[in-house]
């Protein structure tokens, strides 16, 4: 949303909030990903009994 609003002016630059957007993007993408083999590794470590 701050990439459409940016004004015209070398501090506010759209590619640079769109590539900031698209950093955020990625990192949550790689969080969740985490988060599932973690779930799936503590799954498997209560169905083994460890």
């Amino acid at each position: 949303m701050l990439a459409t609003n940016a004004l015209p002016v070398p501090s506010a630059d759209r590619a640079f909030y769109s590539g900031l957007a698209v950093l955020c993007a990625v990192s949550t993408a790689v969080a969740v990903i985490d988060l599932v083999a973690i779930r799936r590794r503590m799954t498997e470590e209560r169905r083994w009994h460890r």
